[in-house]
């Protein structure tokens, strides 16, 4: 059985029913992983989505920027602001794809890989110190749970 840590009630005290307490513990350590990630990546002023962008980018290169929005589920927009940050910081380069002129490969550059890589040692400690004592069944267990919620949940919505 999976215990959730006692998240503090609101100042207004009012009763938190279990599923609501299930996506408040989803979303807190959301922030939390955001919040570490930040302070981590400062000295490199990557924070945010940037450091999920480099890292998508150092495991798909060349991938399109539609499809980074759709695998990141970011905005149109968002990403694109994202992206164009990213090409001033010297992270990431823009090339016209040869298959649809249309369409943005993206590669991160040489400093764009080092970034990348920072980015995925700090991801790597959180999660050691956030998963560290699950046992690998716990583990498997755990994300059995979560993907069943996200199928039931994208079946809710229309496609």
């Amino acid at each position: 059985m999976i215990h959730l840590p006692c998240i503090p009630r609101s100042p207004l005290s009012l009763p938190v029913e279990p599923a609501q307490r299930i996506s408040r513990a989803l979303r807190q350590l959301e922030r939390e992983r955001r919040r570490y990630l930040d302070l981590r990546l400062a000295p490199l002023e990557l924070c945010g989505d940037l450091p999920l962008i480099l890292l998508t980018l150092s495991q798909y290169p060349g991938v399109s920027q539609e499809a980074l929005r759709t695998h990141l589920c970011l905005d149109k927009g968002n990403l694109a602001r994202l992206v164009m940050r990213l090409e001033h910081m010297g992270l990431v380069e823009r090339r016209r794809r040869a298959d649809d002129r249309r369409q943005y490969a993206l590669e991160l550059t040489d400093a764009g890989r080092r970034a990348a890589d920072e980015a995925r040692a700090a991801l790597r400690l959180w999660q050691q110190e956030v998963l560290g004592e699950l046992t690998a069944g716990q583990e498997a267990m755990l994300l059995e749970l979560l993907g069943d919620m996200l199928d039931k949940s994208a079946a809710l919505l229309p496609r």
